[in-house]
This record gives structure tokens, sequence and C-alpha cells, in this order.
């Protein structure tokens, strides 16, 4: 149901699951719901609450793994670039959530990566499972151009990149893109990097200062890598998104505890989902990387837009699901 300024969703109604949202045009709303096999991708108008679009499962042309993550960024023009990790498939849509083409490239370039984003309309960014762990390539209508990148970073050479030798960690950065540079954070890290198509342009992990979770000897040593053990390691960012004047960054920055731990010992999974959520709302120079201030958000979120002078936000805890509109002004 949707009303005033509020959007939620009886979960078995339009929404059962949602993981992943994204905004495309003046008021369209796209929901990853994991738990529809049917319609995967679910494009919502946001002022009426109409189903628009609904993208089927399968695995023919623009169609969807219906697990595993899905990572969007944006053309100049408003058609969305998806990375989806359960078809390894790289798609152009357009705002509409028409399919257009995939995006390919041969397999030696295609084999390993575990995410891709644009730069710009022209420029691809990979995270790679090598040590050239992130690249950029041009790009054209119909794939990869050429088998050399424009620009790569070596994480042996770039030591706060290092831990990224755990490859379950190249599922976990989240993106934004705008006026040619990507935004990257990270889950298990404060840190936070812009790159455009001539290499890093900024790399901040203030104010929490929360480095990537170092890879331990035993796991180096035997290649079985896993996600860090909560409670171990302090949790990172939730989202990250961008308008013309500021980076925001949806950010956790806690420990749990043993003793949460315990308490949800019976009920594992609501804890994780409440791990998923903040409220908190780190504020950044978009073209420095500065960072200027944080906010606290009315409800807590796992993800958040922004769009105009309103920021989107992607609450799944509870029975219902809910995505709020807020003006940025008012937090």
């Amino acid at each position: 149901m949707f009303y005033g300024n509020t959007v939620s969703a009886q979960i078995g109604e339009m929404i059962y699951d949602p993981y992943n949202m994204w905004l495309v045009g003046d008021h369209g709303v796209v929901i990853n719901d994991i738990a529809d096999e049917q319609r995967t991708l679910k494009l919502f108008d946001f002022s009426s609450g109409s189903l628009i679009q609904a993208m089927r499962s399968g695995r023919g042309p623009g169609e969807v793994s219906p697990v595993y993550y899905k990572r969007s960024t944006s053309f100049s023009n408003g058609d969305i670039f998806l990375w989806d990790a359960g078809r390894k498939r790289m798609t152009r849509y357009s705002s509409d959530l028409e399919y257009k083409t995939d995006i390919r490239g041969n397999q030696s370039i295609t084999g390993s990566i575990y995410q891709a984003g644009l730069i710009n309309d022209s420029t691809l960014f990979t995270v790679d499972f090598t040590e050239e762990v992130f690249k950029a390539w041009r790009i054209r209508k119909g794939g990869i151009k050429g088998k050399t990148p424009l620009w790569s970073i070596n994480r042996t050479e770039q030591t706060e990149f290092d831990p990224l030798a755990n490859f379950t960690l190249l599922q976990t950065l989240f993106y934004s893109n705008f006026d040619g540079v990507l935004y990257i954070a990270f889950e298990f890290s404060s840190q936070v990097m812009a790159v455009d198509e001539e290499g890093i342009v900024f790399i901040n992990s203030e104010p929490d200062n929360i480095p990537l979770p170092p890879n331990d000897e035993q796991s180096e040593q035997s290649g079985r890598y896993s996600l860090p053990e909560m409670g171990k390691y302090p949790e990172g960012a939730r989202d990250i998104t961008v308008d013309s004047s500021y980076m925001y960054l949806l950010m956790h920055g806690g420990s749990i505890s043993k003793w949460q731990q315990l308490r949800y010992a019976t009920n594992f999974d609501a804890l994780i989902e409440k791990v998923n959520h903040t409220k908190r709302l780190l504020i950044y120079d978009r073209y420095s990387g500065a960072f200027l201030e944080e906010k606290k958000l009315p409800i807590l979120s796992r993800q958040a837009k922004v769009r105009g002078d309103s920021i989107y936000l992607l609450k799944t805890l509870g029975r219902n699901p809910e995505i709020r509109k807020v003006k940025l002004a008012e937090l």
C-alpha cells in the first residue's frame, strides 16, 4: 500500500522480500524482490503506487537470476546498467525496465568478474578476483572494447585493498555513479572511494576509520575464505548515493556483541536483518571526498537513495517492507 510520502507493501501483496532498491526517472522505484522468482525486478511509480513493469527470472535475453546480489548504475540518458551476479551478466535496460542489450566481453575478461558498474557511458569498472582487483574498460554498445584495461589497481601495491584477497569480500561493494565518477563503499569497512576513467579520484575512511578486515594466516594458506565473523569486526557501509554536491553513506559502524548474538540464538536471521539496517547517514563533499557531517535518519534503513531534494529509505524490518521518502532539509 502506498500513501502520502510513505510507501509500504504487505508481504505477499506486491513485495515479498525486497533486497535492493534503485531509483529511475522522476518517480520510478525498482525493487529487487529476492523471494519472488516470477517477478524478480519490479518497477513502481512512487507517486501513484502502481506497478509499471515486472521482470521475470530466467536465462533468456533480459531475464535475471532470482538469486544472488545485483548492482545497478545509470547511463546519462537514464538507462539502467545491471550487474546480475547469479548470471554473471551485464545488461542494459531502459528506465522503463525494457531490455536493450547485453554488454559482453571475452571469457578471459568476464570469467573472474565479481561485480561491475558504470563510470560513465563509455567506461566500465569491474571487480576482479586477481591481484589487479579493480579495472576500468572502454565499452561500446555491444560490450567491452579490447583486451587491455584503461587502468587497474593492484591490491598488493595498494595496501588498503590487500584484504580483498578474500574473494568473498568482492561481493560486498556498493556503487553509485554521477557525472562521470563512480562512488564505491564497502559492507565491512568505512572506506569510500571514487574513480573516474583516469583512475582513483579519492579514498577516505573518516570518520569511523574502519579498515577492511585483515586476512588470517590460516585462510591465506588454505585459500578457504569466508565473510567476516559477526562481532569480530565492526560493520561497515550499507549503501551509497550521490547528488550534484554531496555523497551520502549509509553507515552502520558498530560491533555486534556476544550478548546480542545470544539474544537471537534461536532466530539468527532476525539479527542479520537487524544488522543490515542503520539510522546513520554520513555526508561528504562529492568532489574531494572530505567528510562534512552526520545526520540521523527517521527510520532504520538498509538502503538510501537520493533524488532531487529527497532521500528514499528502504526498511525491511518487521512484517511490512516500507519505502519512505524524506526531505533532505528535514534531516
